[in-house]
């Protein structure tokens, strides 16, 4: 990444690690967390937004909401959670 970086054998600790972890295995590490962590940020609202929508719908007066918040529960809490961790890697991918 840097020119500083040419011959590692006359580099100091500090320089030497600068290098090490600015190479181009790190900086896709990185890139990834930043990904995971953008993806966190959106997916966390929009969860908690879906559940309490369907926690209310499932405890309305209005039969055709009930039965829909209900069917939603009973399917979510049917699929395992590896089956949805797995699901959306590999659907975000």
């Amino acid at each position: 990444m840097f020119a500083i970086c040419i011959n590692p054998d006359e580099l100091s600790d500090f320089l030497w690690y600068v290098c090490y972890l600015t190479n181009g295995k790190h900086l896709s590490f990185y890139l990834a967390f930043v990904k995971v962590i953008g993806l966190l940020i959106l997916a966390a609202p929009a969860a908690l937004f879906l559940g309490f929508v369907v926690a209310v719908g499932s405890r309305s007066k209005i039969f055709s909401i009930n039965v829909l918040g209900n069917f939603f529960i009973i399917i979510v809490r049917g699929i395992p959670d590896i089956a949805w961790f797995l699901f959306f890697v590999i659907a975000l991918d």
